[in-house]
């Protein structure tokens, strides 16, 4: 819960992107649910490629994909 609830806030859950301030808007871009529904936004209202967000989200899979496969081992 302490995760789960600033990140719903940072995905724009309960202030959309544009309404947000500036900072908060700057620190979700580089959180993985920020990325993700930034890059949904602009997949569905744009028509360019939103890189930053991509690039984002690679990250934090190569960051965390390690830690993930040593902490869920199934033997």
């Amino acid at each position: 819960m302490l995760l789960y609830f600033p990140l719903l806030f940072l995905a724009g859950m309960w202030t959309p992107g544009p309404l947000m301030p500036d900072l908060a808007r700057q620190i979700a871009t580089y959180t993985p649910v920020g990325a993700t529904s930034q890059a949904l936004a602009a997949a569905w209202f744009d028509t360019g490629f939103p890189a930053l967000q991509v690039t984002v989200l690679i990250a934090w899979t190569a960051l965390l994909y390690p830690l993930a496969a040593r902490t869920f081992r199934w033997t």
